[in-house]
């Protein structure tokens, strides 16, 4: 037996909106006794409102990234009754900028034929007539996460109820044109989420539940770096004990936060001239020690010419398996959203440097160990770019009674 829950935010703000002050939305899902929540039932609904100094934006060219509604999310965190951190993901719209389409493009090769056609207007913006209306556009969007990819026993004796908490982005993070006019359009749009709730299910625990005394799951955590030359060695004291696995994605540091660039683009690495930068080598050490690979990961030969296709594919399928190492279903078929914007922008590109550790049945300890990715590039003229690190690690929360619970990295 299933039963079907709504919630409001317990902050009470009628609007969320960086610009009103208001970046937080938050729900307090508490303690049911005999129940059990159905992680991946959990929706975020509501409306989303666009405009610019009070009035519609107009059909000038103001892009948002494919993601869709998810851009204006850059954190989820979610807490113990007690407070205790059991999951937060900073730069979250960045983490499923990888995440969405990775899964999406594992779909498209299973279903290529139908999957297009299965995005329901009442689930995400239509792709139509998005920026040049104040008209308010109803969403209904998952949490991909690692807790929520399981289920989670909310009696007094286990949890004792969890606590979602979702911070929104600026923006400038959200909008942005690729055009000058679009650009000078697209400086001061605003966006404005309103009638927010939340809805999940919860079923009768079962008796292995009610015994329960800890439960793992896999947690998502965030870690930013800059990449300023052609050897870049990214150091890491995660205090991690059991990584599934890692991946990177990369922006140039000034398109951060600023209206004239996609914040949240994942393309490769560009130098200064707007030049593709080749990565040439990277090399993945753990405590100095080179793991799990046990030789540099190369693109190009001793000549300098670029190694096969198949190779290339190779590369490109373990960083998509370094996002898809476990049970995390982001149902891409019915709910990824679609590339909604008023102009075409290129949304081929799912560029990131990924590293597997699920092939080690536990993970792999970096609890004492420094992780260190190193990346080389061939630019003359390189520019400054930020890398967002997302490892994946296998936490366990522990059930300490009254709904206390403490959690194990």
């Amino acid at each position: 037996m299933t039963f079907n829950n709504y919630l409001e935010p317990s902050n009470a703000s009628a609007s969320v909106s960086p610009s009103n002050g208001s970046p937080l939305i938050q729900f307090n899902i508490g303690s049911i006794q005999n129940q059990t929540l159905i992680g991946t039932s959990v929706r975020l609904n509501g409306k989303i409102k666009f405009s610019k100094n009070g009035g519609a934006i107009g059909d000038v060219g103001v892009l948002l990234n494919n993601i869709g509604i998810y851009s204006v999310l850059s954190q989820l965190q979610i807490n113990g009754r007690n407070g205790s951190d059991i999951e937060t993901i900073d730069n979250y719209n960045r983490y499923l900028a990888s995440a969405f389409k990775s899964t999406l493009g594992q779909q498209k090769q299973m279903n290529s034929s139908t999957i297009e056609n299965l995005t329901s207007p009442n689930v995400y913006v239509s792709t139509k007539s998005l920026l040049n209306t104040m008209s308010e556009k109803p969403f209904s969007l998952e949490l991909p996460c690692g807790l929520l990819s399981g289920d989670i026993p909310l009696g007094m004796d286990q949890s004792g109820g969890i606590s979602i908490n979702l911070n929104v982005a600026q923006n400038s993070n959200v909008f942005f044109g690729l055009t000058p006019a679009s650009r000078a359009q697209a400086n001061g749009c605003e966006y404005e989420l309103l009638d927010l709730n939340l809805t999940f299910n919860t079923r009768l625990s079962t008796p292995e539940e009610l015994r329960m005394k800890s439960m793992q799951y896999n947690s998502i955590q965030t870690f930013t770096r800059e990449v300023n030359n052609n050897h870049n060695s990214i150091n890491l004291n995660t205090g991690l004990s059991r990584v599934v696995s890692m991946f990177a994605n990369f922006l140039p540091s000034s398109h951060n936060n600023n209206y004239n660039y996609d914040g949240l683009d994942v393309s490769p690495f560009k130098d200064n001239d707007d030049l593709i930068d080749n990565v040439v080598k990277i090399q993945v050490l753990k405590g100095g020690q080179k793991t799990p690979y046990l030789f540099d990961l190369e693109t190009y030969n001793n000549s300098n010419h670029q190694l096969s296709t198949q190779l290339a594919r190779n590369f490109k399928a373990v960083f998509v398996n370094s996002i898809n190492t476990t049970s995390e279903c982001y149902r891409s078929q019915t709910n990824t959203p679609p590339n909604f914007r008023l102009l075409p922008i290129d949304s081929n590109f799912n560029y990131g440097i990924g590293v597997p550790y699920s092939t080690f049945a536990n993970g792999v300890n970096f609890s004492r160990d420094q992780f260190t990715l190193i990346i080389d590039k061939t630019s003359i003229n390189p520019q400054p770019y930020s890398a967002f690190c997302f490892f994946k690690n296998i936490n366990t929360l522990n059930f300490n009674g009254n709904g206390n619970v403490s959690i194990e990295i």
